[in-house]
């Protein structure tokens, strides 16, 4: 069944796909503080996790207001607007719902971090990372940097997702930092922008012209995405061995290299599709999310029985 334009809109505030993997990933944070020996209180995982996806989501629906707002549309009702069905109507509409969902997320997000201020005590690290992510979503909505539409917006997903999330986790449990959380969420991050970059492509391939300034692909090009994207997969890969050499053991190494097959088999299918062969999406797309997910999986559910 097709989706509609208006669920599309609003899809692309809540990211089912990401706040999922996001999850997922929170919880391999947490369960290395499990892992460590940390008492893990699920409660402030809750609210961190609940924290980071309202700050994201309050981050998009402030991109949709300003790009209702490029577009001509503003909350001044006018003749020309109130008919039902028409553009006018319609971005009038998506401009308030986005303006109710930001106020919205950013009061559920402050609410959250007066409550955890009141009754625990946590790490001070945890409010430079959590300032991080709002400047972040700032920079990704707000003029005059608006990143969205640079082609740096799947950047910012990818540090949200592949970094700060595990690490929020992990530090919402215990007193601070370790290097081995370092060695595992750098990867992650690469392997997250991978995802992003290349589940992008698709929409650019359908439209490159409503996508030429919002993707990266639409930035620098096609041959020079993929090209990127390959460098970030292996490189993934690297990091994670050099994790090795700085405490990283081989139980938790060869968890993460487990995709390795489906990484080197992303690699081939974007080589082919420089080299001129046709894209399968859905395949690429379900390979990109798995190198994402399997490694992320895996670790959770090491960090949280082993």
């Amino acid at each position: 069944m097709a989706i509609s334009e208006e669920s599309k809109f609003y899809l692309a505030m809540f990211r089912p796909w990401e706040a999922l993997i996001n999850l997922i990933l929170s919880l391999m944070g947490a369960g290395l503080a499990n892992y460590l020996g940390h008492t893990v209180s699920w409660q402030m995982f809750w609210a961190g996790f609940i924290i980071l996806m309202t700050i994201l989501i309050g981050g998009s629906a402030l991109a949709g207001c300003y790009a209702q707002m490029e577009k001509g549309y503003s909350l001044r009702i006018t003749y020309s607007n109130i008919t039902p069905g028409t553009p006018q109507e319609t971005g009038r509409k998506r401009l308030l719902n986005c303006i109710l969902l930001t106020v919205m997320s950013f009061g559920i997000t402050t609410s959250l971090i007066i409550f955890i201020l009141r009754t625990s005590s946590i790490p001070d690290e945890v409010y430079f990372f959590l300032l991080l992510s709002m400047v972040l979503m700032l920079l990704y909505s707000v003029p005059p940097a608006r990143l969205t539409t640079r082609g740096l917006g799947e950047t910012i997903w990818a540090i949200q997702g592949g970094f700060l999330f595990p690490l929020i986790a992990f530090l919402f449990q215990s007193g601070g930092l370790t290097r081995i959380l370092i060695f595992i969420t750098l990867p992650m991050t690469l392997l997250y922008l991978a995802m992003e970059i290349i589940r992008s492509l698709k929409p650019f391939s359908n439209d490159p012209r409503s996508n030429q300034r919002s993707t990266l692909v639409g930035r620098v090009g096609s041959d020079q995405t993929l090209k990127l994207t390959i460098y970030l997969i292996l490189g993934a890969f690297v990091t994670a061995g050099l994790g090795s050499l700085f405490g990283m053991t081989w139980s938790v190494l060869w968890r993460i290299l487990l995709t390795l097959p489906v990484g080197i088999f992303l690699v081939w299918q974007l080589q082919s599709i420089r080299d001129g062969a046709k894209p399968h999406w859905l395949v690429l797309e379900s390979a990109a999310i798995a190198l994402v997910v399997f490694p992320a999986y895996f670790l959770s559910l090491f960090f949280w029985t082993g």
